[in-house]
């Protein structure tokens, strides 16, 4: 009965969760590499990563030790950078695509 409901559930609400939180001030990232799979990120001096990990979306640190999720059931998840701003795309396990710009400071 989960995975049914699983199936249905709108991932909107999770994943503009998720962007609050790369967006927050109080965490202040900025965006230090991209790769089409991979995002690195530095706040307050330190490095982390975030990738897609089996089905979910993880933070680690620069060294992949350790892990934080932010995002579960993700079948894939692709960041570009296009002038300064980077976008973030995620496709669920129910098919349900969201994708969001944010300011891409840091970056070049």
């Amino acid at each position: 009965m989960n995975i049914s409901i699983a199936k249905h559930h709108n991932y909107t609400s999770d994943f503009y969760v998720f962007i609050d939180n790369l967006e927050s001030n109080k965490l202040n990232f900025e965006v230090s590499d991209v790769s089409s799979n991979d995002l690195e990120l530095i706040s307050n001096h330190k490095k982390y990563n975030l990738s897609k990990y089996k089905s979910m979306l993880r933070f680690t640190n620069e060294n992949n030790q350790g892990y934080l999720p932010m995002l579960d059931n993700v079948v894939s998840v692709q960041f570009s950078n296009y002038q300064n701003k980077m976008l973030i795309r995620v496709i669920f396990d129910n098919h349900q695509v969201c994708q969001a710009y944010l300011l891409n400071k840091g970056y070049k």
